[in-house]
């Protein structure tokens, strides 16, 4: 017990009791909401990087896939190989008036097959490790490229059948 005096030096006896202020209970619910915080942050922490997990495996799964590596490239050289060589030999060697009718000729039957091996070669490609990986999984000497042109015959107008002689597993 504590004397405490008043205005008329009257004492008055005051029994000591536990008080709970507002600062105490808000700390109580601030640390219930700091240990819920924790343990939802950890939850979505845990999805996060499994998720991430997942999506690395499955993109390691896409790009090392060597089907996928070697007909991309092979599409690649076609292209460059198309646009930089075959288009640019008749276009050099044909008045514009004759590159149409020459064009038009093998819109239906096609240029001469392309030979793989003939294609790295021409990419330079013929020592680097696409080619070896093409060679593990394709026969290159069977392995072709045929080139339609289409109207209007341009650069850009064609189109490429690939015949693959490659076993995938």
């Amino acid at each position: 017990m504590t004397n405490a005096k008043n205005k008329n030096n009257s004492v008055k006896y005051h029994t000591p009791r536990t008080t709970i202020n507002s600062s105490t209970i808000s700390r109580s619910k601030i640390h219930d909401r700091k240990i819920f915080t924790i343990a939802k942050n950890s939850i979505l922490t845990v999805i996060i990087l499994s998720t991430m997990i997942i999506i690395l495996v499955l993109l390691f799964m896409t790009f090392s896939d060597p089907e996928r590596i070697i007909k991309s490239n092979i599409e690649s050289y076609a292209t460059d190989y198309y646009e930089n060589h075959l288009y640019q030999e008749i276009a050099t060697t044909s008045s514009s008036d004759s590159i149409a009718e020459i064009m038009q000729k093998y819109a239906t039957i096609g240029f001469s097959p392309v030979p793989m091996r003939q294609l790295l070669v021409y990419s330079n490609n013929d020592q680097n490790e696409i080619t070896s990986i093409i060679s593990s999984y394709c026969d290159i000497g069977d392995s072709y490229i045929k080139f339609f042109p289409n109207p209007p015959f341009g650069k850009h107008d064609y189109r490429i059948e690939y015949h693959y002689a490659c076993t995938f597993k």
